[in-house]
């Protein structure tokens, strides 16, 4: 056994023995910061809470499920908390907050939580009494499992559960007792909850216990890290009654709250059922099995995002896809497609890579591929530009490795033609080849690119006309489909057009200045914001640049924009630089593009250090890599969050989990260890 530590926070790495190949778990002995965890269920559904298992946000709960034909999650429940009683003496195992105190604090009896195959905490309640809970997500449905197990007890012990219920729409907050469910029923083995309004029933199962029904309402709990986001942070929770469970040392038990109740009627299963589902999460991580304890957990968490959706117009009929953050993202055209290589593009996901093209191909439209889906009923939304250059270019590194010809040319050459010809003759958003053969988008509000913040009528990051990064991308699409055509002629149509792109490209965006890229060339003059979008044509399957021009700009990056987290999305040097994503929407939202550190540029980044980087910048952006470990401790449990600040210490920010931060770290690790 190992130990490293990460700032006041002491982290122990256990190995497991008698597997094939060694398993690692996180854990955490100390709980300072009260990092979040997370289980997903593949269809859109989670488990979440912190550490300790005080909620700080809207989304945390542990039964929260997608409505049929959509991702618009709702929680149902909050929380279960847990007490042991022994004789006389209650042991609130849970930690509730209100904005003056914390009521109960059972964190003081928690004595570790471990993240491996299923987050588990392990209490120590006196030098007699241990404890420990397990939970997990059963894929493919609405439903979570909780495993009891008492180590020691040479007491008399009983378990109480009490739910805390709500019903509500997860980005919203609910306040002054309103109406959580129409019914209740409790038929000596389960509990039915019908929710008022139009949520999906559920059943609280808790075998060998009796429920008693005493409805209460707990006001105002605080959700601080809504707080700090300057969003609505108070919530009442209503607790229905408590399930009264004896326990005795040595014993295992399972609870079970489930939107599917006949599937789970024969409490009997559940043990076998926790197996089974261990099992197979076992085998991934077998077969995912690095010596990295970054690698292993990055491979781990990619699987989070990959779902299935229901879709729009037919809710009886699935899609795959893939979430672009959790908790709060839905799937996301132009994070699909930057994410879909590392996350796909390992053994025994190349099917998954198929679908996730083919559900975007399927939607394109105007020669859009969509931005999103909404949450609420599944449509697309097509204001983006890049998601259908990054189709086009990422789907051209999947399809070779696919190798499926069929699909080639049923699926993936039909859309691509689609989205060129469209975007030649010109089509939404005021997008259109122009005359110097440069693809330009968009006008007034329109944010297309993927620095999109806009607050009202504020566009934050105005990048309307020749945006660097898609006229690379823009440029590499033909490059990219030339070398898929059978036809001589079409192959030699296409080489000449991104030929001609590319010239137009080096001498339109090339600042002798600065030595580097500029961001956006448009009819009133040309953008030298030192972005890092500049590093991303430098990554592309197809060189745009010479040499030197590539190893310049690529130097610039590197002393104005990267960090220990990513690359800065605005140069320090910068007027409107932001150092901190923090406060208002308004000065989040201010800074999400002026200055705040996103971790997935370090996908580009990497492959241009590969491709044009020395040996020592090789092995300098290796280690930064590698840095990343400590991370895995520090805001989402194994898993890299959405940005950070851009301002040292670089603190976590946004999402705890996102796909294209987990991919593209993947993605350059592989890069630079090849």
């Amino acid at each position: 056994m190992g130990g490293s530590c990460h700032g006041n926070v002491p982290i122990e790495l256990k190995i497991s023995e008698g597997s094939v190949l060694a398993m690692q778990e996180i854990v955490l002995t100390v709980f300072e910061g009260d990092p979040e965890w997370i289980d997903t269920n593949g269809v859109g559904g989670y488990a979440s809470s912190t550490v300790t298992g005080k909620n700080t946000r809207r989304y945390h709960g542990l039964l929260v499920v997608p409505s049929k034909g959509s991702l618009s999650r709702s929680v149902l429940i909050s929380r279960l908390d847990e007490t042991i009683i022994t004789g006389e003496q209650n042991y609130e195992l849970a930690v509730r907050a209100y904005r003056e105190l914390t009521v109960p604090n059972g964190s003081h009896y928690l004595n570790s939580f471990h993240y491996g195959i299923v987050p588990e905490w392990r209490y120590q309640i006196d030098d007699a009494v241990f404890f420990r809970k397990s939970i997990l997500m059963i894929p493919g449905e609405g439903t979570v499992l909780f495993r009891y197990s008492i180590d020691e007890c040479p007491h008399s012990c009983c378990l109480r559960l009490e739910p805390f219920l709500v019903n509500r729409n997860f980005h919203s907050l609910k306040t002054s007792s309103y109406s959580v469910i129409d019914r209740q029923d409790w038929n000596g083995k389960r509990l039915f909850i019908s929710p008022s309004g139009d949520l999906t029933p559920y059943s609280l199962v808790v075998p060998h216990s009796e429920f008693h029904s005493e409805p209460d309402w707990y006001y105002k709990l605080f959700y601080s890290k809504e707080a700090e986001r300057g969003q609505g942070a108070d919530e009442d929770l209503y607790r229905i009654g408590w399930f009264h469970l004896p326990i005795e040392s040595g014993g295992t038990y399972f609870a079970c709250a489930t939107i599917e109740p006949k599937r789970w009627e024969d409490s009997r299963a559940y043990p076998i059922l926790w197996e089974q589902e261990i099992a197979r999460r076992q085998k991934n991580q077998i077969a995912n099995s690095s010596s990295s304890l970054l690698k292993k957990s990055l491979l781990n968490a990619s699987s989070t995002f990959l779902i299935q959706r229901h879709d729009a117009q037919q809710s009886d009929r699935f899609r795959q896809s893939i979430v672009a953050g959790y908790h709060w993202f839905t799937d996301w055209g132009r994070d699909a497609m930057i994410a879909l290589p590392g996350l796909c593009l390992i053994p025994g996901k190349l099917d998954l890579a198929k679908a996730i093209l083919k559900t975007f191909a399927e939607s394109i439209q105007d020669g859009l591929v969509p931005n999103r889906f909404t949450d609420i009923d599944g449509e697309a939304e097509y204001n983006s530009i890049d998601a259908s250059l990054w189709f086009i270019v990422n789907g051209y590194r999947c399809v070779k490795e696919i190798n499926d010809p069929q699909f080639l040319q049923r699926v993936f050459l039909p859309a691509v033609s689609d989205i060129l010809s469209a975007c030649k003759a010109g089509t939404r958003f005021s997008v259109k080849q122009q005359d110097d053969f440069l693809l330009s988008a968009g006008d007034g509000k329109d944010q297309l690119t993927w620095m999109d913040a806009r607050v009202g009528d504020w566009v934050v990051t105005p990048r309307h006309g020749k945006a660097v990064e898609v006229n690379a991308l823009w440029c590499n699409a033909f490059f990219c489909l030339a070398e898929l055509v059978n036809d001589v002629t079409d192959r030699d149509r296409l080489q000449s057009e991104g030929r001609r792109i590319q010239e137009s490209f080096s001498s339109s965006f090339w600042n002798e200045d600065e030595g580097c890229l500029f961001d956006v060339v448009d009819d009133a003059g040309k953008d030298s914001s030192i972005r890092p979008n500049q590093v991303i044509p430098l990554s592309l399957p197809f060189e745009l640049l010479s040499k030197e021009q590539s190893v310049k700009v690529l130097e610039v990056v590197h002393r104005e924009l990267l960090t220990p987290r990513g690359l800065r999305t605005l140069s320090p040097k910068d007027p409107r630089y932001c150092g901190k994503y923090f406060g208002t929407v308004l000065e989040r939202d201010g800074a999400y593009h002026q200055g705040t550190v996103w971790p997935w540029l370090l996908g580009p980044y990497a492959r241009a250090v590969a491709r044009y980087g020395s040996r020592e910048r090789r092995v300098e952006t290796l280690q930064l890599l590698k840095g990343f470990e400590s991370h895995l401790f520090e805001h989402g449990i194994g898993t890299v969050s959405e940005i950070f600040d851009g301002d040292s210490p670089h603190r976590p920010r946004g999402c705890i989990s996102q796909a294209w931060s987990v991919a593209e770290l993947l993605c350059a690790i592989d890069v630079l260890e090849g």
